[in-house]
């Protein structure tokens, strides 16, 4: 099945106790996994009924100790096995002969990117488990998206906003995500997303890498820093841009280093980021103690205090933040 029928069926309350997502589009298998979340297991006993595992460093009585734990307050329990293309043959066997046994009382789901429906796994699997297919997404399919997303802010979006957006950003569901919600909190109370916002918000980011300026400050590296703030081309509302796409950066910076969390893909859910991109964070957040990313995030809110104030000229104040950052 596809994503769409996988969300209508799971809303109504038809949950298998062993799924398979498969395919390249990793944002909706995201999603997927945070809405089964969302419906199985309530906030306060997700460290007790939920566990993220790596096929590749774990074993198939792991996975299987994990399913016949019974839940704790809850009726079922759930295990997400990432990347089960990556376990260990012996350990596939053992695993396909369990496939069938799955107690009523978990939820379990294995991930993968690629299937080689040849083999025996992949057959074994099909026999037992809902099926999920996470295909990347037409042009046309991402167009339906990004409306739909909009929606969920209590947005609009004309279709030339659309086009800009697209030329923008790619097609890549974990960028638009991130884009549109960024809109949606720059436009504030208006209902329409416009040409103008799009352009101030992310009019540059698929050709000056604005993310490219995060890391760079991420990594204490001054002057690699300052010579993409000159490459940006900045002109009227880029200005608020760049600091807000800071705050967000330092913030999830903040996060990793403040969280006890060790399991990679916990912290990409509570980070709402691709999980490959966690060590990235990680590695940056090292740079830091937690009281200079306070005090980083006082620097860019006063930043943002005063570009609308207009207390100094806009360049001059971003490259000032800037130098701030990085000597921290």
């Amino acid at each position: 099945m596809k994503y769409a029928e996988f969300i209508t069926q799971i809303e109504k309350g038809k949950i298998s106790s062993l799924y398979h997502f498969s395919g390249e589009e990793e944002f909706l298998k995201r999603e997927a996994v945070e809405k089964l979340i969302e419906i199985l297991i309530e906030k306060g006993l997700k460290s007790f009924n939920l566990d993220f595992v790596q096929a590749r460093e774990t074993k198939a009585e792991e996975i299987i100790n994990l399913c016949a734990t019974l839940p704790f307050g809850s009726q079922k329990r759930m295990i997400v096995v990432y990347d089960i293309q990556k376990l260990h043959p012996r350990h596939k066997d053992e695993l396909s002969k369990y496939f069938p046994h799955i107690p009523e009382s978990s939820c379990l789901v294995v991930i993968s990117n690629r299937v080689d429906k040849r083999l025996k796994f992949y057959q074994d699997l099909k026999k037992s488990a809902t099926e999920v297919e996470f295909s990347l997404l037409s042009d046309e399919e991402v167009l339906d998206w990004i409306n739909e997303r909009v929606k969920k802010y209590h947005k609009k979006i004309d279709s030339k906003g659309i086009e800009l957006l697209l030329e923008a950003v790619g097609n890549n569901l974990y960028e638009l995500s991130n884009e549109l919600e960024k809109l949606a909190i720059y436009v504030q109370e208006k209902e329409l997303i416009d040409l103008e916002d799009i352009e101030n918000v992310v009019g540059y980011t698929k050709t000056e890498n604005i993310f490219q300026l995060n890391q760079a400050i991420g990594e204490k590296k001054l002057n690699q820093a300052l010579k993409i703030l000159k490459d940006l081309s900045l002109s009227k509302g880029k200005e608020t841009s760049i600091i807000f796409m800071l705050g967000n950066h330092f913030l999830k910076l903040y996060q990793i280093k403040a969280s006890t969390e060790k399991n990679i893909y916990n912290l990409a859910h509570l980070l709402r980021i691709y999980y490959g991109l966690v060590q990235e964070y990680q590695n940056q957040a090292k740079n830091f103690s937690l009281e200079q990313l306070e005090k980083g995030l006082s620097l860019i809110y006063q930043a943002d205090s005063d570009l609308k104030s207009g207390k100094m000229p806009q360049k001059l104040l971003i490259e000032l933040l800037i130098y701030e950052l990085c000597r921290l």
